[in-house]
């Protein structure tokens, strides 16, 4: 979303697309600690996806802090996602731009795909993704760059519902959805604010809320 001549962009956003995915007792559950130091986090993220993403939940509880070093798709069926901790991408822009998943539409890229069937995520007000999208307003002043990755796009998904979640400061679009069926957002909210910006000038250009 572009608004000339303001720094700071805010978005809520409550689109209802379907009916809201029951919560059920899950067999297995994986709850994610991170390692703290800003070391990478994603190992842990992703075995957690595969020993508990089909038929399971995890868990990112809301007193840690997850360092997001490196691209992920994990890919999903029937899964609770208890998202109340906050993942924040590292401010490594070079790794970014040579390394994250292409997206052909308008030449975009991508650091975090899900995919899969029956998502439910809840971020319980607390929990949500901080893109560290200062880095990139501050680096390109305006003029947007190739390789710059959306923090968070649904790809091939169905039955999926997300609650009381945020995107904080991304890269370049907040959400994106490519590909998705039934999909139901509810209690999101969404923020792009350059610190750095001189008044007047918009550097957070290209940050959309929404993109589909």
């Amino acid at each position: 979303m572009q608004i000339l001549g303001a720094p700071s962009i805010a978005l809520h956003l409550g689109l209802l697309f379907s009916p809201t995915l029951a919560a059920r007792p899950r067999s297995k559950v994986c709850t994610v600690k991170a390692n703290g130091n800003q070391q990478d986090d994603v190992t842990n993220i992703l075995t957690a996806f595969h020993q508990c993403g089909h038929g399971g939940k995890i868990v990112f509880p809301e007193d840690q802090s997850y360092w997001i070093a490196s691209r992920l798709n994990p890919v999903v069926k029937d899964v609770e996602i208890e998202w109340r901790g906050e993942w924040t991408f590292s401010d490594d822009l070079e790794y970014w731009r040579n390394n994250s998943y292409p997206i052909a539409f308008q030449n975009h890229a991508a650091g975090f795909i899900l995919t899969g069937h029956n998502i439910k995520i809840d971020g319980y007000g607390t929990g949500g993704i901080d893109g560290n999208g200062n880095t990139w307003y501050t680096s390109e002043k305006g003029d947007t760059q190739p390789g710059r990755p959306m923090p968070f796009v649904f790809w091939n998904v169905s039955e999926v519902s997300v609650d009381n979640f945020y995107i904080k400061n991304p890269q370049l679009w907040s959400l994106n959805i490519m590909n998705g069926k039934n999909m139901r957002f509810n209690n999101i909210y969404a923020n792009a604010t350059s610190v750095d910006a001189p008044y007047g000038k918009n550097w957070v250009q290209n940050t959309d809320g929404f993109g589909e």
